[in-house]
């Protein structure tokens, strides 16, 4: 491989940019044109300037967010002697040093898991995972070409189809004791009680899909992870279908990371720079050092972002 071109992910990044821009945009009008028709009433009504304010930093805001979006998901390629972000091009001789992991902000306070070019100029250039559909394959090629001159073969972790791990220690918590637990008990038990007291079968569809939407939603937020001195396991304890085996020797690093009050995640990074994440609600402090002490003496790195 002489050289390799990103690829956007078209769901995340043109799905993200017109929706939120959507959001934003529809809230700011609507406070917008509300206030406006309440300004010239008398009396005007309470708060009809904040209301005005407001709807123009909301429509404000969704230009800012079209134009930061844009500004830090450039098309890029890159070969041997250089590297071109959108027009920008730089030579690869004039790079002073990558970091090919952590949080960076992508804009005002949100921050994405990425990449982080220096140049010898004083310039920075990110790559963003998300936006990417082989954003690993940047990533590994950046890699090679900056540090060796042979041909490029990508880096490719073992198959674990088909493999039994064997003994495992768990790193769990108990889904039913658990913050998320004892909220979809609560959210769930009355749905259903008041679906089975209704006679018609809409009202009883519809509690009962509720529910089923609770159990995908909160679901998400359930895994725990398995683990020896080879394999780590990631299951669910709602999902009891799923489970997705590592090779230890395959992992280059564990993220613990959280989004403002959202539960705990783990980041699985693999060597070839994809990453997985998993939400880990049920997790303990506890539970989490331990698995931290147990990966770090098997040589992985563990970055604790979440201050345990």
């Amino acid at each position: 491989m002489d050289s390799i071109t990103s690829h956007k992910n078209s769901v995340k990044f043109y799905l993200g940019l017109t929706g939120f821009f959507i959001l934003f945009f529809s809230i700011g009008s609507f406070l917008i044109i509300t206030g406006s028709k309440q300004y010239n009433l008398i009396p005007k009504p309470p708060k009809t300037d904040l209301m005005i304010v407001f709807g123009s930093i909301s429509v404000l805001f969704s230009f800012y967010f079209i134009y930061s979006y844009i500004k830090n998901t450039p098309n890029i390629f890159i070969d041997r002697k250089t590297i071109r972000f959108n027009k920008n091009e730089h030579a690869i001789n004039s790079i002073e040093k990558i970091n090919f992991s952590g949080k960076h902000r992508f804009m005002l306070l949100s921050y994405v898991e990425g990449t982080k070019i220096y140049f010898k100029n004083g310039e920075i250039k990110y790559i963003f995972d998300l936006w990417y559909t082989n954003y690993y394959l940047l990533k590994q090629y950046l890699e090679h070409i900056t540090t060796s001159g042979d041909s490029f073969k990508p880096y490719i972790v073992k198959s674990t189809k088909g493999i039994n791990p064997g003994h495992v220690y768990n790193y769990k918590g108990i889904f039913l004791f658990s913050f998320r637990g004892v909220l979809y008990i609560m959210l769930c038990i009355p749905i259903l009680i008041v679906a089975s007291t209704k006679e018609d079968i809409t009202g009883m569809l519809f509690g009962t899909l509720l529910t089923i939407v609770f159990y995908f939603v909160f679901g998400t937020h359930v895994y725990y992870v398995q683990s020896n001195d080879d394999f780590l396991v990631i299951k669910n304890h709602l999902f009891f279908w799923t489970h997705h085996i590592y090779y230890l020797s395959d992992i280059d690093e564990v993220v613990y990371e959280t989004q403002s009050k959202q539960p705990n995640n783990i980041r699985i990074v693999t060597k070839d720079y994809r990453t997985k994440l998993y939400g880990a609600g049920t997790l303990s402090n506890a539970a989490l050092r331990s698995l931290k002490t147990h990966l770090e003496a098997k040589g992985i790195r563990v970055r604790n972002e979440i201050g345990i």
